[in-house]
């Protein structure tokens, strides 16, 4: 969104003071956005980037305006005359900005999204330098250098300014030589117009110095790094290299002469020279020359300069006519070595397939960075075999050698691509089962890396995508003398032999390294507890070599764990607990016959009496792994049952891998009774899910059972599937009207114990992608004023639903004296009152809960003003029993509070306002007669004198309720104006409130008047928005009045906002 009046204020005419009133964002806004009323595209381009070359570069402006540039381009596109003005203005900045912001310019040119159609106007990309002498030597005096010039000396601490001002006849090229390595290996900056005024005085000497100087620098162990490097290339470029013929171009003799002349100098490479030189008629043969220079400088240049050799020179020249069509050969590997080399791994894989369409990069696979690997795998490219192929060649690859290769980097960038891409289900059926059978294979450092992989690689996997199950259980491999190298078992063995009590702070690998002859099942559970507790972590190696020594007591120990844990109300959470299950799922799992997995009773013994302690944290593999078996839909939901009674121990993301790993990819099963289907929505519910139900989406639970009727288990809904069932196009037999009403009719019976503002939350998510929301919506305005407060008071993101039919009434807050007074006891405060005190310390509630009898205006004022301005909260309830209690002095008490509020300049700004302020809505507002709200009088009083401090917290709800009351355009004005008088004090959410719920609904009105259009469009705007219009998109405002005029609206507060006038000058100047 752009501030309309920042936007007019910076566009008409387009003012440099003005334009620091814009964000970065803003900026580009004005170049990208068709604007009705802008000068020429190119003046505001030229403005925009005039004013941002005044800044610091360093301050960050204009990179983050070039970055919103590129967004801007791909997300909603750009006409291609403003494209074409935009890069011809880079291409300009580039000859006058610091070198350290050349790859920004050069990087926003490349990421520009070009309109279809569009191309670049014809225009030298390397202008001359321009040279202006009398400029650069204004106040240089080079008479004391002349002395030591005419004695053929040519001392380095003088000025390079001074050099290029002074008389350099007798110049020769062993003087020019000692000053370019001088001036080169220095840390000072010269500009290019310097340089090229000494070298222009110097041109006669100058190839025979360029020869010298590449000499003297070449026996230098390290290059020349000074800031002029690339200046002084820049100027060779247009006082050397211009002059080139195309012919010259392709003479590999002649660019191999230049190369060794200059090659020390070539890291240093401005984006400018580079993108010139991509632009000559290289052949391949003279480009690869090139390159092959470039190549050998490769480990001088600093990341930045390497990337922008690629976007600068060698992407430009393969898509220029010069190149060949890429300089393409049928031999990939040839291709990319001698067209990119190093440079290569800064592409995508994307841009190499648009360059080469016969590239095959499983023929390049030891050139691919990491990155590029990832992308083969992951990304849709076009490469002639399936991606079932591409996955295992590349793997096949990776797996020869993993170490070397970079398996663990590749499967970092794969994950991080499949987080960001919608990767079909194809890739993860296809990488998913080959990485679990690398397992086996890799070193052992590896295996828990893969192992991560997969874990991760399951959880992106779409939910209705089904991976095969492993066939087996996870095998981790154990290395016994690796796992007992350099562990001593000693001291252990000798406490084991004495029949001493395990000791727990004796390290695991030590008991899975030692002679466990004699360990008992209790041994092994009191280890098993100690271990499990802790927040030690092992390796799910060291706990196999444990298990498998200890397996055939491993049976009594798993029950012996499972009855201390219940007994003594343990939960076993520390980090070893999943590697522990996965080695379970290793020795016993995998071992059960099909039989077995069918075996009610044998499957309750096995989760209910030994595994339970550890089912909080089992790992997707193992899930899915049991998820495979031979289970029936018996014990299956035994398992469910089993891992219910685990949910409250379970974080987040394992509850939803178990119902992702486990319960989903059994009930999808392609089998007779695939999703375990009953006449009972309930029991079907519970049976199969579980606890676990609430986390399923609904339109699962449809697709799985067709005849599930969820207002049949509202009572086990989640809010947010309550929120799916209202506002989703589900195959319900009902319709939509009767859904709704029934789910209401369910929530409001107790909506605070139903959830009922988080049900609205998700709504109002849910909503902004269906426009079912709209029936939500117009079923919920039928009913009374405290439900549709409820349903449209209690979320702020209420316009979310518009279109929204406004209510009739204000909401109603239903008082109950007698809950609300119950035990509170108003004796001491009866005393005070009586003695016509007021103390601000005692609760509201005694208040509102006393006889009040005898309470005056200014009673009740002297409590308003204590009561808003401190921190306390209290209900709308207990507010609205005091203020009807005294409701005989509230009108005089609001003009009090007001006036104390206006003369001591305080700013009621308390968490009770809001409540307040709605009940003075039900009290007040909703009495007024619909003559009354026409009447200006009354409104100016009204709001003027009784509301006014409280308007900065006014509730979404009161302010739709006041927008579709009967104003008038005049005291709608009004309104706006007491609205704009507390806009300083309101927070950004609150203002954009007041636009959303008052201010757009009645100018939105189907009425003789909507809009209340007046012929100044600077009147209109600040009557009818006020301070608010800064919140509006200015398409908006073309919507409500197609006669606005912006430039008219920016002559009057440009001249305003030069002498720093406020919002009530504008007033007064309009005539407001």
């Amino acid at each position: 969104m752009y501030v309309i009046m920042n936007l007019i204020i910076s566009s008409f005419p387009l003012q440099m003071e003005a334009l620091p009133m814009l964000s970065p964002r803003q900026m580009a806004e004005l170049m990208v956005v068709p604007l009705p009323r802008l000068p020429p595209k190119a003046e505001v381009v030229d403005r925009v980037f005039d004013y941002l070359m005044t800044l610091d570069p360093m301050e960050g402006t204009l990179l983050s305006v070039l970055d919103h540039l590129v967004q801007f381009s791909h997300d909603m596109g750009m006409d291609c005359e403003t494209y074409q003005i935009i890069v011809q203005k880079l291409y300009e900045m580039l000859w006058s900005v610091p070198r350290v912001m050349e790859p920004h310019i050069w990087a926003a040119i490349h990421n520009l999204r070009q309109p279809a159609y569009c191309s670049l106007p014809v225009y030298d990309e390397c202008p001359v330098i321009l040279v202006n002498e009398s400029r650069i030597c204004d106040g240089v005096n080079s008479s004391e250098l002349q002395r030591h010039l005419v004695v053929g000396h040519v001392p380095c601490g003088y000025t390079l300014a001074e050099y290029a001002c002074a008389q350099l006849s007798g110049f020769t090229a062993q003087h020019l030589t000692h000053l370019l390595v001088c001036k080169l290996s220095s840390n000072m900056t010269y500009s290019r117009e310097t340089w090229k005024l000494l070298l222009t005085k110097t041109s006669a000497v100058l190839d025979e110095a360029l020869i010298m100087v590449s000499h003297v620098v070449s026996n230098m162990s390290d290059p020349v790094a000074g800031v002029s490097v690339s200046n002084v290339l820049d100027v060779l470029w247009d006082m050397r290299l211009r002059q080139l013929s195309p012919e010259q171009w392709r003479d590999t003799t002649l660019v191999t002469a230049l190369l060794d002349g200059g090659l020390r100098f070539l890291p240093f490479t401005s984006g400018r020279f580079l993108h010139c030189l991509s632009g000559k008629n290289l052949s391949c043969e003279t480009y690869q020359q090139i390159l092959r220079a470039f190549v050998h400088q490769f480990f001088y240049m600093e990341m930045p300069h390497r990337r922008m050799v690629v976007e600068s020179f060698i992407v430009p020249y393969l898509q220029s006519n010069y190149s060949e069509h890429a300089c393409v050969r049928n031999d990939s590997y040839y291709w990319l070595q001698n067209n990119f080399g190093p440079f290569s791994v800064f592409l995508d894989l994307g841009s190499l397939f648009d360059l080469n369409m016969a590239f095959d990069p499983l023929a390049v696979l030891d050139l691919l960075s990491p990155k590029q690997t990832a992308e083969l795998m992951v990304l849709p490219l076009p490469h002639p075999q399936g991606k079932d192929e591409v996955i295992n060649r590349v793997l096949d690859h990776l797996l020869e050698s993993p170490v070397e290769r970079n398996l663990p980097e590749v499967l970092i960038h794969v994950i991080v691509l499949s987080r960001q891409l919608e990767v079909p289900c194809e890739f993860y059926q296809a990488i998913i089962p080959r990485l679990r059978g690398s397992l086996t294979s890799v070193p052992g450092d590896l295996e828990p890396i893969i192992r991560s992989a997969v874990e991760e690689l399951l959880l992106l996997t779409p939910i209705d995508c089904a991976v095969s199950p492993p066939l087996q259980c996870p095998t981790t491999q154990v290395n016994e003398s690796r796992i007992c190298e350099g562990v001593n078992s000693n001291a252990l063995q000798s406490y084991l032999a004495a029949g001493v009590g395990d000791p727990c702070n004796i390290s695991l690998e030590q008991y899975a390294c030692a002679q466990l002859t004699g360990f008992t099942a209790q041994h092994l559970a009191q280890l098993l507890v100690c271990k499990l507790s802790s927040n030690m972590t092992y390796s799910r190696e060291t706990w196999k070599l444990l298990l498998t020594k200890t397996s055939a007591v491993l049976d009594d120990a798993l029950i012996m764990v499972a009855h201390v844990v219940s007994n003594m109300s343990l939960t076993v959470m520390g980090p070893s607990v999943t590697p522990v299950l996965d080695v379970l799922g290793e020795l016993r799992l995998d071992l059960i016959s099909d039989m077995l997995w069918k075996d009610i009773s044998f499957i309750s013994a096995l989760f209910g009496d030994g595994l339970r302690p550890f089912l909080s944290s089992a790992s997707g593999s193992l899930l899915q792994c049991v998820s495979g078996k031979n289970l029936t839909c018996q014990t299956f939901q035994h398992i469910v049952s089993e891992f219910s009674h685990q949910f409250d121990h379970m974080r987040e993301e394992q509850a939803e891998e178990v119902l992702r790993f486990f319960i989903l990819p059994f009930l999808s099963r392609n089998s007779s009774d695939s999703g375990c289907i009953s006449n009972n929505s309930m029991a079907w519910l519970l049976d199969n899910y579980g606890r676990f139900s609430v986390l399923v989406p609904l339109k699962s639970l449809f697709d799985l059972n067709k005849d599930f009727d969820p207002l049949a288990v509202l009572d086990l809904l989640s809010p947010k599937q309550t929120a799916e069932l209202m506002v989703l196009p589900l195959p319900h037999p009902q319709g939509k009207d009767e859904v709704i009403n029934r789910v209401l009719d369910h929530l409001l019976e107790s909506p605070v114990e139903q959830n009922l503002p988080e049900v609205l939350y998700h709504v109002v998510l849910l909503s902004r992608q269906n426009p079912e929301a709209k029936r939500i919506v117009d079923v919920s305005t039928r009913r009374s004023g405290a439900n549709h407060q409820w349903i449209c008071g209690r979320t702020t993101h209420c316009e979310v639903l518009l279109p929204v039919t406004l209510p009739t009434q204000c909401p109603t807050t239903p008082v109950n004296e007698s809950r609300i007074c119950e035990d509170i006891n108003s004796n001491a405060l009866q005393s005070y009152l009586a003695a016509g005190l007021v103390p601000c310390n005692i609760s509201l509630e005694q208040y509102a809960c006393a006889q009040l009898t005898g309470f005056t205006a200014q009673h009740l004022a002297q409590l308003l003003v204590c009561k808003l301005s401190s921190n306390m909260t209290y209900s709308r309830e207990t507010w609205k029993l005091l203020l009807t209690k005294t409701s005989a002095v509230l009108d005089d008490a609001l003009i009090m509070v007001s006036h104390v509020v206006s003369n001591m300049s305080l700013t009621v700004m308390g968490p009770s306002v809001t409540p307040v302020l709605d009940v003075l809505g039900e009290l007040r507002l909703d009495l007024i007669s619909d003559m009354l709200w026409k009447d200006i009088s009354f409104i100016s009083a009204l709001f003027g004198d009784g509301l006014r401090p409280f308007l900065s917290s006014a509730s979404g709800s009161l302010l739709q309720c006041v927008s579709g009351k009967n104003l008038t355009c005049q005291t709608f004005q009004h309104i706006v104006s007491e609205f704009s008088h507390q806009f300083d004090h309101m927070r950004e959410e609150q203002a954009e409130e007041v636009l959303k719920f008052f201010i757009l609904p009645f100018l939105s009105r189907n009425s003789s008047d909507s809009g209340c259009i007046s012929n100044n469009s600077m009147a209109w705007l600040l009557n009818n928005y006020g301070r608010f219009s800064v919140l509006v998109p200015l398409k908006s405002l073309f919507d409500l009045n197609k006669d606005f005029d912006p430039v008219c609206v920016f002559s009057v507060i440009q001249s305003l906002l030069s002498q720093h006038a406020d919002f009530d000058s504008l007033q007064v100047h309009t005539g407001i």
